[in-house]
Protein backbone atom coordinates (compact mmCIF):
# COMPACT_ATOMS: atom_id res chain seq x y z
CA UNK A 1 0.00 0.00 0.00
CA UNK A 2 -0.40 2.55 -1.58
CA UNK A 3 -1.54 1.38 -4.97
CA UNK A 4 -1.76 3.67 -7.98
CA UNK A 5 -3.78 2.59 -11.01
CA UNK A 6 -3.50 4.65 -14.17
CA UNK A 7 -6.00 4.29 -17.02
CA UNK A 8 -4.94 5.71 -20.38
CA UNK A 9 -5.20 5.10 -24.12
CA UNK A 10 -1.52 5.80 -24.68
CA UNK A 11 1.30 3.31 -24.98
CA UNK A 12 2.89 2.41 -21.65
CA UNK A 13 6.15 4.06 -20.67
CA UNK A 14 8.09 2.11 -18.07
CA UNK A 15 10.15 5.16 -17.12
CA UNK A 16 7.00 7.10 -16.27
CA UNK A 17 5.84 4.28 -14.00
CA UNK A 18 9.26 4.06 -12.35
CA UNK A 19 9.35 7.80 -11.71
CA UNK A 20 5.88 7.74 -10.15
CA UNK A 21 6.84 4.74 -8.02
CA UNK A 22 10.06 6.41 -6.86
CA UNK A 23 8.19 9.48 -5.58
CA UNK A 24 6.03 7.53 -3.13
CA UNK A 25 8.47 6.92 -0.23
CA UNK A 26 9.57 10.54 0.12
CA UNK A 27 6.12 12.12 -0.18
CA UNK A 28 4.20 9.54 1.86
CA UNK A 29 7.00 8.76 4.32
CA UNK A 30 6.82 5.01 3.67
CA UNK A 31 9.43 2.26 3.29
CA UNK A 32 11.08 2.28 -0.15
CA UNK A 33 9.81 -1.23 -0.94
CA UNK A 34 6.14 -0.28 -0.47
CA UNK A 35 3.77 0.92 -3.16
CA UNK A 36 2.63 -0.32 -6.54
CA UNK A 37 1.94 1.40 -9.84
CA UNK A 38 -0.27 -0.30 -12.42
CA UNK A 39 -1.02 0.96 -15.91
CA UNK A 40 -4.07 -0.12 -17.88
CA UNK A 41 -4.38 0.92 -21.51
CA UNK A 42 -7.53 0.88 -23.61
CA UNK A 43 -8.82 2.62 -26.69
CA UNK A 44 -12.37 1.84 -25.60
CA UNK A 45 -13.13 5.21 -24.00
CA UNK A 46 -15.34 8.19 -24.59
CA UNK A 47 -15.71 11.72 -23.36
CA UNK A 48 -17.34 14.84 -24.78
CA UNK A 49 -16.17 15.51 -28.36
CA UNK A 50 -14.63 18.84 -27.26
CA UNK A 51 -12.39 17.05 -24.74
CA UNK A 52 -9.18 15.12 -25.28
CA UNK A 53 -10.06 11.48 -26.02
CA UNK A 54 -6.66 10.50 -24.61
CA UNK A 55 -7.70 11.59 -21.11
CA UNK A 56 -6.06 9.89 -18.13
CA UNK A 57 -7.72 8.61 -14.97
CA UNK A 58 -5.59 7.94 -11.88
CA UNK A 59 -6.93 6.12 -8.85
CA UNK A 60 -4.84 6.06 -5.68
CA UNK A 61 -5.78 3.65 -2.92
CA UNK A 62 -4.11 4.25 0.41
CA UNK A 63 -4.70 3.86 4.10
CA UNK A 64 -6.52 6.71 5.83
CA UNK A 65 -4.59 9.30 7.77
CA UNK A 66 -2.69 11.38 5.21
CA UNK A 67 -3.18 15.14 5.42
CA UNK A 68 -4.82 17.12 2.65
CA UNK A 69 -1.45 18.82 2.08
CA UNK A 70 0.35 15.50 1.53
CA UNK A 71 -2.38 14.28 -0.83
CA UNK A 72 -2.20 17.55 -2.77
CA UNK A 73 1.60 17.31 -3.10
CA UNK A 74 1.36 13.69 -4.29
CA UNK A 75 -1.42 14.48 -6.76
CA UNK A 76 0.47 17.44 -8.22
CA UNK A 77 3.64 15.37 -8.57
CA UNK A 78 1.91 12.43 -10.27
CA UNK A 79 -0.01 14.71 -12.64
CA UNK A 80 3.23 16.55 -13.46
CA UNK A 81 5.02 13.29 -14.25
CA UNK A 82 2.18 12.03 -16.45
CA UNK A 83 2.07 15.35 -18.32
CA UNK A 84 5.81 15.29 -18.93
CA UNK A 85 5.69 11.81 -20.49
CA UNK A 86 2.40 12.07 -22.40
CA UNK A 87 1.82 15.75 -23.26
CA UNK A 88 -1.73 15.30 -21.94
CA UNK A 89 -2.85 18.64 -20.48
CA UNK A 90 -3.52 18.65 -16.75
CA UNK A 91 -7.19 19.45 -17.39
CA UNK A 92 -7.49 16.00 -19.00
CA UNK A 93 -5.94 14.11 -16.09
CA UNK A 94 -8.39 13.12 -13.37
CA UNK A 95 -7.04 11.86 -10.05
CA UNK A 96 -9.13 10.30 -7.29
CA UNK A 97 -8.12 9.10 -3.82
CA UNK A 98 -9.66 6.00 -2.26
CA UNK A 99 -8.84 5.95 1.43
CA UNK A 100 -9.35 2.76 3.37
CA UNK A 101 -9.23 1.79 7.03
CA UNK A 102 -6.30 -0.36 8.17
CA UNK A 103 -8.64 -3.27 8.91
CA UNK A 104 -9.73 -3.30 5.24
CA UNK A 105 -6.24 -3.94 3.87
CA UNK A 106 -4.58 -7.34 3.74
CA UNK A 107 -1.29 -8.34 2.15
CA UNK A 108 1.99 -6.71 1.33
CA UNK A 109 4.41 -5.80 4.06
Amino acid sequence: MPQIIIHTSLEPDQKMLEEIRETLPSILNIKPELGQVILYTSNQRLTHPNRNQDFVVVGITLKKGRTDKIKKVLAEKIISIITSYTDIPTKDINLVYYEIDQENFFGGI
